[in-house]
């Protein structure tokens, strides 16, 4: 691997991994501390700078990655930590992948040892391991069975005695193999293997040495709503409190794959590369701008909801709610529609989301407004965009009126396909 190769896999995979980051090729004998070693890493709430050695003889390969108006989080300066580690691994060739039943390119393989590197930085032996489990799940995410996606999941945990003696105080049963059995790549090729255990309510147990040793089953998974289930809820039992280092992996709603660490961090991989999903820089967000602590869960659930959901929406959260962007029009001006809007109109979104109609309504189009303390302003606004084309900004209609708004507060676009846009002052803050 030459040179150019790595920095381009570099700068593509940590590209997509840490959103909205500005990565700069560094120059070793300029921009490292003084006595910087052949490797190594540093750090500050915003900014990190990381260099490795890449070939005997060479100067190392150093990169800045900067995020200016958020910041970095732990989990992703953790993450960055890593990065000399498993590219050195890759470029010196000291780590062999064959082990694998794919084959990798390396951008590819550098994102996926990187990820396997974060679920465990202490254990480099059962890396493969770990890789082999999420690739399995990665070539099932683009199978359909009787026109269905085919969709599996796994639990990983090291102390399979520690799972089984607590699991039974959790909202999971355990159904234990009469013995373990041994994972191989082509497991999925039955379709009862996917079928009977669909990684929605149920996975496979699987310890570090890719032995199976049953299926862990959800109790009740009626009693879990589609917010819920998008901000984890469900999983919370299997990987909060639990011993062996615990990660839940299954396969989601389009082609991608999703490694749930904790209730709050999730890596998603998807067409073929692997998103760092920290809602912690999103609390961080919401923070900045005064949304109430006691409602930041709720509305970063309905945020991921309606992401996870290809559900579109603009919203507004105000600076002063006597200042909202002028409306030039309504998405509804019947009569029913009229009185709907009055109806929701000062209803805070803790009541509206406990009657399941919240997601409806922030879906639906033109701009939905609501103050810090969760009450909805106004909703179903078509607003003035002429602030965002004095700016010649890019983008569609849900984009134009996002920037619009963000002259009145923080402005947050949800687009069908997915990703979250946060604006302020007209200027892109994080796209997530």
């Amino acid at each position: 691997m030459d040179q150019d190769q790595i920095i381009e896999g570099f700068l593509i995979s940590v590209g997509q991994l840490i959103p909205n980051t500005r990565i700069r090729v560094l120059d070793p004998g300029v921009d490292l501390p003084t006595g910087a070693g052949p490797s190594g890493f540093s750090c500050d709430d915003r900014n990190a700078r990381l260099w490795f050695p890449w070939r005997e003889g060479e100067s190392p390969l150093a990169f800045a990655v900067e995020r200016d108006e958020v910041g970095l989080t732990d989990h992703e300066r953790l993450l960055l930590e890593l990065v000399p580690q498993a590219l050195g691994d890759l470029a010196g060739g000291t780590l062999s992948l064959t082990g694998l039943s794919l084959r990798f390119s390396g951008k590819i393989g550098f994102g996926d040892l990187l990820v396997a590197r974060f679920l465990d930085p202490t254990d480099r032996r059962t890396l493969n391991h770990r890789i082999s489990l999420f690739s399995a799940l990665q070539d099932l995410s683009f199978r359909f069975y009787e026109d269905k996606r085919c969709s599996s999941g796994f639990y990983f945990t090291e102390d399979v005695a520690g799972f089984r003696a607590r699991v039974g105080a959790t909202n999971y049963l355990f159904y234990p193999f009469d013995e373990p059995l041994s994972f191989h790549f082509g497991m999925f090729e039955a379709p009862a293997s996917f079928r009977y255990v669909d990684g929605r309510n149920s996975y496979y147990v699987v310890d570090a040495d890719l032995r199976l040793h049953g299926i862990v089953r959800l109790r009740n998974p009626d009693s879990y709503s589609l917010v819920s289930r998008l901000r984890n809820q469900h999983l919370k039992g299997l990987v909060v409190g639990m011993p062996g280092n615990p990660w839940v992996a299954f396969v989601g709603l389009r082609e991608e794959v999703y490694l749930v660490v904790n209730p709050d961090l999730q890596l998603k991989w998807s067409r073929n590369h692997w998103l760092l999903r920290d809602r912690g820089l999103i609390f961080r967000v919401l923070d900045r701008f005064g949304l109430v602590r006691d409602l930041q869960e709720l509305f970063v659930s309905l945020l991921f909801a309606l992401s996870e959901g290809g559900i579109g929406a603009s919203i507004l959260i105000p600076d002063d709610p006597g200042r909202m962007p002028q409306a030039i029009g309504k998405i509804d001006h019947t009569v029913i529609g009229d009185h709907l809007r009055q109806m929701i109109q000062r209803t805070n979104i803790v009541d509206l989301n406990a009657t399941n109609s919240l997601l409806g309504i922030l879906g639906s189009d033109g701009l939905t407004t609501i103050s810090r303390d969760g009450v909805i302003l106004s909703c179903g606004d078509i607003i003035d965009i002429s602030e965002a084309a004095l700016l010649q900004s890019q983008g569609g209609g849900r984009s134009q009126a996002g920037i619009a708004a963000s002259f009145f507060g923080l402005s947050i676009k949800i687009s069908q396909n997915g990703p979250l846009s946060f604006y302020f002052q007209g200027k892109l803050l994080l796209q997530y």
